[in-house]
């Protein structure tokens, strides 16, 4: 009997250190948080917890990068932006495409569009590639239980392991972070 609450005990301890660890990390990470990877670089524009203002944030910075409507058309050929909306799954596609996952990071890569209209300050516009409400799997990366277990905060060097992952590996598989920060990661992320 000592033996079995023993065993209990520390599997309380430890799913105990898991919440309190996902709750450290939804405190001290934004909800929304926009990165542009230009040049080869990976660059977050800004972050927050309004959707809407970090996006206005997000255009003006890359308009202030690029500094003029010419400057912006050669940038725009070359960028890609991205937003990482971390969050616990919403509805049942959600929870159904990972089971294990308590957190996410959702990600929407944006189109950019620059419009002809002579105010500079308001000729870009960031619009998301999804058609519907429902992420793909290759677009979202699931916080795990083995990630939780040893973390209070994302990194920004995950993040940017992240990155290397977008557009490669199976459209079909499951990305969990604590297989995406490996040295030797799973074949399944580095398939093309």
């Amino acid at each position: 009997m000592f033996l079995y609450m023993s065993k209990k005990s520390k599997e309380t301890k430890t799913e105990e250190k898991i919440v309190s660890n996902m709750e450290s990390i939804l405190k001290k990470n934004a909800e929304f948080s926009w990165y542009i990877f230009y040049d080869g670089k990976i660059k977050l524009l800004t972050s927050g917890s309004d959707r809407n203002e970090t996006e206005k944030d997000a255009i003006k910075r890359i308009l202030k990068m690029a500094k003029d409507r010419e400057n912006l058309i050669e940038v725009n050929k070359k960028m890609y932006i991205y937003l990482f909306n971390l969050k616990k799954p919403e509805n049942s596609y959600e929870k159904n495409a990972n089971k294990d996952g308590r957190l996410g990071f959702f990600i929407e890569r944006m189109k950019t569009r620059i419009s002809k209209i002579k105010d500079y300050e308001s000729s870009l516009s960031l619009k998301s590639v999804r058609s519907d409400n429902k992420y793909a799997r290759r677009d979202i990366y699931w916080i795990d239980d083995k990630y939780l277990k040893k973390n209070k905060n994302i990194k920004s060097d995950d993040i940017e392991k992240i990155f290397k992952f977008i557009a490669t590996g199976s459209p079909f598989a499951v990305r969990i972070l604590s297989e995406v920060i490996l040295d030797n990661p799973p074949k399944y992320l580095t398939l093309y």
